[in-house]
C-alpha cells in the first residue's frame, strides 16, 4: 500500500498541531461544547371539546351539591336555635319544621253497646255496661243492690273494661238454666234471669284477677233477710216474690223467720265448701239466732237450709 505522507504536498507536517489562528480560530485540543438543545415548547392550550371536560363537570357538580348540603345545613340550625332575646327563630317569619316523631294515640272508648244478642234481650246488659265504661260508681251502687258492696267494687270499679268490653262481645252469649253467660279463657259474665228480666242487670264476673268476694256475698244475703224482716228493706223492690232468696230446696219458708230476725243480726260467716257457707245471727239479748246456708250454685245466692 502506498503511504499517503507521501503525496502530501512539500511542508505539511501531520505530527504537528495546527496553530490557533490569532482571529480565534478552532481549537482542535479542546473537546467542544454541549450542543444548546432548543426551548420546550409549552403544549397547546385545550379546548371545550377536549378530553378534560368530563372531570371539569363532575368538580362543578361536586361544589353545587356540598353548597345545597350547606345552606340546609345553616337552614336547620337557624330553625332550631333562638335568637338573642331568647325566642326562637322562624317564628313570625315563617313555617317552621316540626321534627318531633312522637304520635297521638287515640285512647279507646267503651260504651254499652253489645253487638251479637243471639236470641236475647240484653237491654238490661246494656244499660248496666254504659254505666261501667263511664265509671259512673254512684249508678253501679245503686242500682246493683242486689250483690254485696265488696263485690260491686271487685267486680265493677276495679275492673279490667277493656277486657269485659272484648268478652261481651265477642259473640252471643250462651243461654242456660240460669240466665246468659259469656266465657273466655281467663274471665266469666254470668247474668242470672233474675238480673236479664229487671231494667239493670248486674252480672256475676269470675276471673283470675278478680277477688274472691263470696264471703261477703253469703253475709250481706242473710243482711237482706234481716233488712226485709226489720221492715227496712235494703230497696224497695226487694221482696221475696220479686227478688226471692229461699232456694228451691228449702222445706219451710222465710216468712217464718221475720219475727225472729226482726231482732237479730249478723254474727259470724263460715266457709262450708266451695258452694256453701254458713251465716249465723245472734239475737239482741244475746241469744244465739238462727243459722242460715247460704247456696252459690246455678243462680243468685239463695238460703237452702236454716239451722
Amino acid at each position: 500500500m502506498t503511504d499517503q505522507r507521501d503525496t502530501l504536498p512539500p511542508g505539511v507536517d501531520l505530527t504537528k498541531r495546527c496553530p490557533t489562528p490569532a482571529g480565534g480560530g478552532v481549537d482542535l485540543s479542546k473537546p467542544a461544547p454541549p450542543p444548546v438543545l432548543p426551548p420546550i415548547p409549552p403544549p397547546p392550550a385545550r379546548s371545550r371539546d377536549s378530553s378534560g371536560a368530563p372531570w371539569a363537570l363532575l368538580t362543578a357538580l361536586i361544589v353545587v351539591v356540598l353548597l345545597a348540603f350547606a345552606g340546609v345545613g345553616v337552614a336547620v340550625m337557624a330553625l332550631t336555635s333562638g335568637d338573642d332575646d331568647g325566642s326562637e327563630a322562624g317564628s313570625d317569619s315563617g313555617p317552621q319544621l316540626d321534627l318531633s316523631l312522637d304520635e297521638e294515640v287515640e285512647e279507646r272508648s267503651f260504651d254499652g253497646s253489645i253487638e251479637d244478642h243471639g236470641s236475647f234481650d240484653l237491654t238490661a246488659v246494656e244499660t248496666w255496661k254504659s254505666d261501667l265504661a263511664a265509671g259512673d260508681e254512684e249508678s253501679l251502687r245503686k242500682n246493683c243492690w242486689t250483690i254485696a258492696p265488696e263485690a260491686v267494687e271487685a267486680m265493677y270499679l276495679d275492673a279490667d273494661v277493656e277486657a269485659i268490653d272484648d268478652l261481651l262481645n265477642s259473640g252471643p252469649p250462651e243461654g242456660g238454666q240460669a240466665g246468659v253467660s259469656w266465657s273466655g279463657d281467663e274471665l266469666s259474665v254470668l247474668v242470672f234471669s233474675v238480673e236479664l228480666n229487671s231494667p239493670y242487670a248486674c252480672p256475676l264476673i269470675v276471673g283470675d284477677d278478680i277477688p274472691d268476694t263470696m264471703d261477703a256475698q253469703a253475709e250481706y244475703t242473710v243482711e237482706r233477710l234481716i233488712a226485709r224482716a226489720q221492715g227496712t228493706p235494703v230497696n224497695h223492690q226487694d221482696t221475696e216474690s220479686a227478688y226471692p232468696l229461699s232456694c228451691d230446696l228449702l222445706e219451710r219458708g222465710l216468712a217464718e223467720y221475720d219475727e225472729i230476725l226482726a231482732d237479730a243480726s249478723v254474727a259470724e260467716v263460715r266457709p262450708s265448701d266451695d258452694l256453701d257457707w254458713w251465716v249465723d245471727t245472734e239475737l239482741a239479748s244475746g241469744q244465739p239466732g238462727p243459722s242460715f246456708r247460704i247456696f252459690h250454685g246455678v243462680g243468685p245466692s239463695c238460703v237452702s237450709e236454716i239451722d
